[in-house]
């Protein structure tokens, strides 16, 4: 009987046999130490992806390792702070039912996506008739 593999190695292993996005996400889960020291040493995401890229480390485009990175490393660089932030403004902080605070501030990343969304032409606008 062989030594049993590490739980890292089996998941790898395993993603490989799934679906691609299994597969990357696993692969960057493997790496994620040396990404996050790469990252800690100051090294831009380019260039991590560059150099992964070369040695045929990973076989995924820029778009997919930024985001596996933004889900999976940049939230363990990112410890919580000793104290609380200060609160801007005077007075509570109004809340929404769900318990969100209310206001253009709960939601930061909804005004970007707002505005990498096309326009759309309203729907009001007259629309000559048909045929004839």
């Amino acid at each position: 009987m062989g030594a049993k593999k590490s739980l890292s190695a089996r998941v790898q292993a395993r993603a490989q046999r799934v679906s691609p996005a299994a597969r990357n996400r696993a692969q960057i889960v493997a790496l994620r130490h040396e990404i996050e020291q790469a990252m800690k040493d100051g090294c831009s995401l380019a260039m991590i992806w560059n150099t992964l890229q070369e040695e045929g480390t990973i076989q995924f485009g820029y778009e997919t390792f930024r985001t596996h990175v933004r889900t999976l490393v940049r939230p363990l660089l990112e410890t919580p702070p000793d104290s609380p932030p200060m609160k801007m403004g005077s007075g509570p902080v109004k809340q929404l039912p769900t318990g969100r605070p209310m206001g253009r501030a709960s939601a930061p990343g909804r005004t970007l996506a707002r505005l990498q969304r096309p326009i759309r032409r309203s729907q009001n606008r007259a629309v000559p008739p048909r045929g004839g």
